[in-house]
Parts: structure tokens; C-alpha cells; sequence
């Protein structure tokens, strides 16, 4: 089983969590901390309410190059720069300079194996504001099959989860699904574990879609996967 922590998010869950706008969660068992948030200070503010030591973070992983994940990268490393960095190709020199503060920041160029039963998809491109971007997930697998998490999935959900199933059966997804078009709802049809968050458009309506298969998360709940 995983434990997953949403350490970071503008939607409110625990009042003793501080929700800001940005992402960032923590899986557990293999010490990984997936995106920072937006300020630093926040973030060490709610691992230590969450009673995460960053002594227990092993590695850190970048979804994509933006103000509301990379803002606590810094913070964090001042305080452990024991971590190892994964981020996508295409992150700036400015955001790369920050994760060089840490043990080591490599670019993800596919998918990876970053510890038993956790991977990184490698980037998956799509467009932003009429530019490329690309964005990694991370995949937990379990005896169930392949869980999904994402950062904003600006490539869009649906194209992330067609590329993940291409590695085997997904049962859930938590996480940014962003823009929420019709096909991207199509995707999520078959999963039992659907907990989108952050920058979703849609939460409202993916609820009512999926009803008992939909989980309200936000700042401070907890997966266990």
C-alpha cells in the first residue's frame, strides 16, 4: 500500500493545513515529494503539520516548470540537499540552478523506474497558452494494476491516461486535470478512483458523472493507495 499526502493545494480539506494556490503531494514508503507549491514557506509549514520530516524525502519530481510547482524547490533544499531531482527536458535554467542545490537533478526522458513500484512517465507533450509544454506524472502500481497522479495535466488527462495504459490497467487518477474537455471526461470512464484537484475546471461536474467512484480531496487528506 501507498500513502500519498496532498501537502500543497488551493482547495481546502484539513483546517490545519494551508491551502494556497499550487500543488504538491508526498508518497510515504519511497521518501518522494511530487512538486513544491508555490511558496516555500508554506510548504514546510504543512510537512511539518502533516509530520513530514524533510529528512524523509529521498527524492523530489517535477511535473512541469511553473510558479505554482517549482515555488518551494529552494526552501526545501536549504533544508535537505540530500534530495535527488527529477524534472522534464525543458525546464528552465533558472528552475534547473535551484534543483542543482540538491544531490543531483536529472531530466526524465521516459519512462523510469524510480523505486519498487513507482515511476516516472517521462515528459508527455502538449500545449499551454499557444505554447509546447511538457509534463511528467508519477505511477504507483499495487496489486490492482497502475494510479495515476499528475501535477495540472496540461497535455490534457485523456493523453496522459492513453499513454499510461499503455502500460497496463489504470484503476485511479488524482491530481490537476485542468481543462476538462468531453474526451478527457470519456477517459476517466472504467475508474474506481477518480480525486481530481488544484487547477480542475471541471470537479463539479466529474463528480456528478462518476458519483460513488469520485473522492473530495484537497490541502491535508490522504490517499491510501
Amino acid at each position: 500500500m501507498f500513502t500519498v499526502l496532498e501537502v500543497y493545494n488551493n482547495i481546502p480539506y484539513d483546517p490545519d493545513i494551508k491551502a494556497d494556490f499550487g500543488y504538491s503531494c508526498f508518497i510515504k514508503e519511497p521518501g518522494v515529494l511530487f512538486d513544491s507549491g508555490a511558496h516555500g514557506d508554506i510548504l514546510l509549514y504543512n510537512l511539518n503539520r502533516l509530520g513530514i520530516s524533510v529528512d524523509q524525502i529521498n527524492y523530489f519530481v517535477l511535473s512541469h516548470d511553473h510558479w505554482d510547482h517549482n515555488g518551494g524547490i529552494g526552501a526545501l533544499l536549504d533544508e535537505n540537499p540530500n534530495i535527488i531531482s527529477y524534472c522534464p527536458p525543458d525546464t528552465s535554467e533558472e528552475t534547473r540552478m535551484i534543483l542543482s542545490r540538491g544531490a543531483g537533478c536529472f531530466s526524465t526522458h521516459g519512462w523510469l523506474e524510480l523505486s519498487p513500484g513507482v515511476f516516472l512517465t517521462g515528459p508527455v507533450e502538449g500545449s499551454y497558452a499557444e505554447k509546447k509544454i511538457t509534463e511528467q506524472s508519477i505511477v504507483l502500481e499495487n496489486e490492482k494494476g497502475l494510479f495515476l497522479i499528475t501535477g495540472c495535466s496540461h497535455p490534457h488527462i485523456s493523453k496522459i491516461l492513453g499513454y499510461v495504459k499503455n502500460k497496463g490497467d489504470v484503476f485511479g487518477v488524482v491530481g490537476g486535470f485542468h481543462d476538462v474537455n468531453e474526451e478527457d471526461v470519456r477517459s476517466l470512464e472504467g475508474l474506481e478512483y477518480l480525486s481530481p484537484s488544484h487547477c480542475t475546471t471541471a470537479i463539479e461536474a466529474i463528480a456528478e458523472e462518476f458519483g460513488e467512484n469520485f473522492v473530495r480531496s484537497g490541502a491535508g487528506f490522504i490517499h491510501r493507495i
